[in-house]
Formats: structure tokens, sequence, C-alpha cells
């Protein structure tokens, strides 16, 4: 049985060599994604202006911000993130994000989100 999730085959990837996914529900967020069995993975770029509306999943998360800045709000505490910003998010909390400037982040959720992949497929 397949243990991992992958857009390319092997264990292995580099950024370079995995597509950006974009989606018409998530607009100006483009994202490259892998997963193991357990976990799932993110790249961001995300367009100054763009809005990820609150939501809820299953899936603990962890951001790191790589560069530019983002509003984020995590049950009813907002904070301004900038380049090297790190926020957990607990499995079922109410979250957001407010893109304030062009952005790049990564992302690793536990377990797997399959909506990840899901989402972005057309």
């Amino acid at each position: 049985m397949e243990e991992t999730i992958r857009i390319k085959k092997g264990p292995f990837s580099h950024l370079d060599d995995m597509p950006f996914l974009e989606s018409d529900a998530f607009p100006g967020f483009r994202k490259k994604v892998f997963a193991t069995k357990n976990m799932s993975f993110t790249f961001v770029k995300a367009n100054k202006g763009a809005k990820g509306k609150p939501h809820i999943h299953e899936a603990e998360q962890i951001m790191y911000l790589l560069e530019g800045k983002v509003k984020f709000q995590v049950g009813e505490e907002e904070r301004v993130l900038s380049a090297g910003s790190v926020l957990g998010v607990g499995s079922n909390e109410s979250h957001s994000i407010n893109v304030l400037e062009d952005s790049e982040y990564i992302e690793v959720f536990h377990p797997v989100r399959l909506d990840l992949f899901l989402g972005y497929m057309k």
C-alpha cells in the first residue's frame, strides 16, 4: 500500500520541481504541496490583499513566515506577523489570514490535510 501522497513519485522532491497549485476557491494563494501518510507540507506564495476566511480543520498547523507581512487571527487573538514569525493553530481552532504584503510561508499540518490536494485539483 502506498505510504505517501505526492505530486511527484519517490520519497524526495525539490520545491523547484513541484508545480504551483491554484484554486478559484482560494484566490491570491498559490501552493506547492507535499505529504506523507500522516503530515502535509505546503510552500505558499500569497498576494497582497488575499484573504483566508475564518475556518477550522482537524489538523494541527504550524506556519513559518519567510517573507512579507500578514495579519493572522487565531480564536480571538489577532497579530501582525513578519518574516521570521512562527505560529501554531490547534485542532479545530478557528483562524484566518489577511495578507498585508506579498508573502511567502511554509505550513506543516498533522494529520495530513487531503483537502489541500482536493481543493487545488482541477
